[in-house]
């Protein structure tokens, strides 16, 4: 007799783990494609004009940021380069994702057309459809030239994602989307930046989210399963893969077209350890992955050392044990020489990290320096406070990061704008389980009465953001009451969830959420006519399928045998 744990036991694995079912993992990614897909060319108002003196990326993004070409550059020179290489990146996206349509397309080709795993394939083709033409639109709107690639990548990407395996396929896809959306992250919160450029990185980030769990999925299951052979040529396409991606990531005609000497400028960028550090971040996340999934061992690990000059090797975790972090084999700590800025932020960075997962208390600052390969000395030069002062950088940091959860376009019905919210908000409770319940629950001894603030303060924004789409210019004590309540709720269901092994589902626990929100504000409206007011003007919204619906059709069973009561 087979039991569940031999059935467990039977399904392919890798380093990871367990490989999730294929079908599931689609229909999952198609629910959430249906809640959270855009048409840029409504989202977005294309017909706003540029406002003046914002930037067109974030300045630490730009390929010859803190070199010294970059010093001598006027301010006006520097917005220029901005504007092509913005042009530059969108034109290499495009390139892209016409490569990825094609690698999808080969992919489905031989599976089941009525399957979930094809219909999303063919959902995210549509998603990459619509991404081409806003990047397209927006180099049109920027007033950027076309930028593309050379002869010699456009053919060699021409044979690579002709003779690619299906494996290296989901690795080039991944090796285009991580390092990518790692700097739109970047941008989209950025308030320098263009309203636009920040709206387009937006929708791309969130949609891409779905796409890079596609890949990482599938990749894992062809790289458990594939033929030694296979899982050869793989890593050795993958490798020239990140060759020419590092390569064609700027297309140095930028330089020549912003005024600047062209070899002067690509020397410096080759030479530059910003550069190189802006790519290794983007980088890191996706190199740890694939070395997980064993794509980094042998010729593809010699070809992707040989990216050292690109950032990409530094993103490389050492084959070898070592015991100390960060030291050198002559026992000397190596540092990576960055801005003041840039390294207080690389700091905050490295505590978010372990804060997320352990609770402060458990959190050393020899811990935190081994994280960010720096010196003790070096963490309390930065936070001469110690770690107190550094948690509370961290937790501002993770709570600007909330605060972002709430921004939503006031547009659409009000509960799928709760869910869009809710869903970036439990994706946060999910990656920082340890550090959030530390900090809702209180009793640390990293606690005081500024991270309590810090605390409060999201919790009032969260709130302000709510009543914002309630449409309500001057909330009365029972409205603002009910939202304020609504929002303890989720805090202390996010902490129950945790508590409770993340079950249930977080799809299923959102959606409960929203619900709540709706009794309650349907409750305080029976007594209140503002708020009857607003859930009029709300409910009108509410498509007859939607949740609201759905909430009124599962409860009437309950109330049926309740007549007496009305």
């Amino acid at each position: 007799m087979t039991t569940a744990s031999d059935r467990h036991s039977l399904r392919p694995q890798d380093a990871l783990g367990p490989l999730k079912d294929r079908e599931r993992v689609a229909e999952r990614l198609l629910e959430s494609s249906a809640r959270h897909s855009f048409d840029p060319d409504t989202e977005l108002d294309w017909d706003a004009p540029l406002e003046p003196g914002k930037w067109l990326l974030p300045p630490e993004l730009i390929s010859l940021y803190g070199t010294p070409l970059w010093r001598r550059m006027p301010e006006e020179q520097r917005m220029e380069l901005a504007r092509h290489e913005l042009a530059s990146l969108g034109s290499l996206g495009i390139w892209f994702e016409i490569i990825l349509m094609q690698l999808l397309v080969r992919h489905i080709y031989d599976k089941p057309v009525t399957s979930a795993h094809v219909r999303y394939a063919l959902t995210e083709i549509a998603d990459e459809c619509r991404h081409s033409k806003m990047f397209a639109r927006m180099i049109h709107k920027v007033g950027g030239p076309t930028y593309p690639v050379g002869p010699l990548h456009h053919n060699l990407a021409r044979v690579l994602k002709t003779v690619s395996t299906t494996p290296g396929s989901f690795t080039c896809t991944l090796l285009g989307e991580e390092i990518l959306d790692h700097m739109q992250r970047l941008t989209f919160p950025d308030e320098r930046v263009q309203p636009l450029v920040r709206g387009i990185t937006r929708i791309h980030v969130v949609e891409e989210a779905r796409h890079v769990r596609y890949a990482r999925e599938e990749l894992r299951r062809q790289m458990a399963t594939a033929p030694r052979w296979e899982a050869e040529l793989t890593r050795i396409s993958a490798g020239e893969a990140a060759r020419v991606f590092s390569l064609a990531f700027v297309n140095p005609a930028v330089y020549t077209n912003a005024g600047l000497d062209r070899r002067e400028a690509v020397a410096q960028v080759r030479a530059s350890g910003h550069r190189r550090e802006v790519m290794r971040a983007g980088a890191e996340r996706l190199t740890d992955f694939l070395d997980d999934i064993g794509l980094m061992r042998g010729v593809g690990r010699r070809l992707w050392k040989e990216l050292r000059p690109a950032g990409l090797s530094r993103a490389l975790r050492s084959p070898r044990p070592v015991t100390l972090r960060g030291m050198t084999g002559s026992g000397t700590t190596s540092y990576r020489r960055l801005s003041v800025t840039e390294r207080r932020a690389q700091l905050i960075s490295a505590a978010l990290g372990l804060f997320a997962h352990r609770a402060p208390e458990d959190v050393s600052l020899d811990d935190v320096a081994a994280a960010a390969e720096v010196s003790r000395p070096l963490v309390y030069r930065y936070f001469p406070g110690g770690k107190p002062q550094l948690y509370e950088a961290a937790l501002r940091s993770a709570a600007d990061d909330l605060e972002l959860c709430f921004a939503e376009t006031p547009t659409g019905p009000l509960t799928g704008r709760l869910a869009a919210a809710l869903d970036r908000y439990l994706a946060f409770v999910d990656q920082h389980d340890a550090g959030y319940s530390a900090l809702l629950q209180g009793g640390s001894v990293a606690e005081t009465s500024r991270t309590g603030a810090i605390v409060d303060e999201v919790r009032r924004a969260a709130a302000a953001q709510i009543l914002t789409h309630l449409s309500v210019p001057d909330p009365g004590i029972r409205l603002r009451m009910m939202v304020r309540t609504w929002i303890s709720a989720v805090e202390a269901a996010s902490l129950i969830w945790l508590d409770e092994d993340k079950q249930p589902p977080l799809p299923e626990l959102r959606g409960w959420l929203v619900d709540h929100f709706v009794a309650m504000l349907t409750a305080t409206a029976a007594s209140d006519p503002q708020t009857a007011h607003v859930t009029r003007t709300a409910l009108a919204l509410e498509p007859s399928d939607g949740p609201v619906a759905d909430l009124a059709r599962r409860v009437a069973p309950v109330v049926e045998g309740a007549s007496h009561l009305f």
